[in-house]
């Protein structure tokens, strides 16, 4: 008796429905990688243009600030940096940050442009900062403040943890605080 190789209509569905509920799973694992991923670069480049702006402030003997600007030449003086920010010497070496504040005649230090991922970056003043933005002064203090980074997705509780905190301390230092996380410095 001759019998059929292959695989029944039954088997092969099934087989379907397993391989959709593991590449559904496998996507979302991967979203909040990629997610996470974004948050770390876009933390880091913060971080570095802040402790650039206080590097610049020492070595010029200036006052450096650092503010958002959705057009990366002002300050906008603006709670929301996800349209970008700048660092620069600003007009008349205040530290106070004003919408419209230009930076002196090549004191544009730095220009970073809007985030690409739709992610969110939050500025908050603390302690004596009521400016929206870090002042640096020549001996590298500057005003205090919070950042805080969320994915785009961060709204839905799954993606809590794809926030970050950055703490600017009086004396100048970022310093970087996980979701859900309280240290000597504030929590995130």
């Amino acid at each position: 008796m001759y019998r059929a190789k292959g695989f029944t209509l039954f088997e092969l569905v099934i087989t379907i429905a397993i391989a959709a509920i593991v590449l559904g799973l496998a996507a979302t694992s991967y979203r909040s990688t990629i997610d996470s991923s974004n948050i770390v670069a876009e933390l880091s480049d913060l971080k570095n243009d802040v402790m650039y702006a206080r590097s610049e402030a020492t070595r010029q003997g200036l006052n450096v600030l650092i503010c958002s600007s959705s057009d990366g030449q002002t300050c906008s003086a603006s709670s929301n940096w996800a349209n970008g920010w700048i660092v620069m010497l600003p007009t008349g070496g205040g530290c106070t940050v004003s919408a419209g504040l230009t930076a002196q005649t090549g004191g544009l230090l730095r220009v970073r442009t809007s985030l690409s991922s739709g992610d969110s970056v939050t500025f908050a003043p603390s302690g004596s900062n009521t400016s929206q933005g870090i002042c640096f002064s020549r001996i590298g203090s500057g005003s205090t403040g919070k950042f805080t980074l969320a994915t785009a997705t961060a709204a839905t509780a799954p993606n809590q943890l794809n926030k970050q905190c950055l703490f600017v301390t009086a004396v100048g230092l970022p310093h970087t605080v996980a979701y859900g996380i309280s240290d000597s410095v504030g929590s995130c």
